[in-house]
């Protein structure tokens, strides 16, 4: 009877000492999880301020971008008759500066669905950029919140 009683004592004994060690380690892996959490946490955050940076200059230049453009586009309604460029080219004083001036019409056209092709372009990656700093953002405060 008192054999029994040591060995079921020992036997308790062995399982509280099992189950400590269970639950240290189940610490142990807890702990490296809040490090490792906090780690993505913090290079999130880099990454998102690394991506502000370029969201704000991206915004810098289109802004420039929409005003030299719609400054373009003003400039051009101002003298859009077909009459002055049509007069344009036939003030030439001969055939070469006519082409040459036909030419630069052309060009400036070109130029300005270029500029126009180019605040899309420059609207489509800034909106790629805000949504992808919207997921980081939420995937830290995911993050944040386990």
């Amino acid at each position: 009877m008192v054999n029994k009683l040591l060995f079921d004592a020992q036997k308790k004994e062995k399982s509280a000492l099992d189950d400590l060690k269970n639950l240290n380690q189940k610490i142990d892996v807890r702990e490296q999880l809040i490090t490792t959490i906090n780690l993505e946490a913090k290079s999130l955050s880099n990454e998102i301020a690394v991506n502000e940076k370029e969201v704000d200059r991206l915004t810098k230049k289109l802004t420039t971008l929409k005003e030299d453009y719609a400054a373009m586009i003003y400039k051009s309604y101002k003298s859009k008759s077909q009459q002055s460029k049509t007069m344009f080219l036939f003030s030439s004083k001969n055939f070469y500066q006519a082409f040459k001036r036909l030419k630069y019409m052309n060009q400036y056209a070109s130029f300005r669905k270029k500029q126009g092709e180019e605040v899309v372009v420059l609207t489509n990656q800034f909106q790629q950029l805000k949504d992808s700093l919207f997921f980081q953002k939420q995937l830290k405060l995911s993050l944040i919140h386990i």
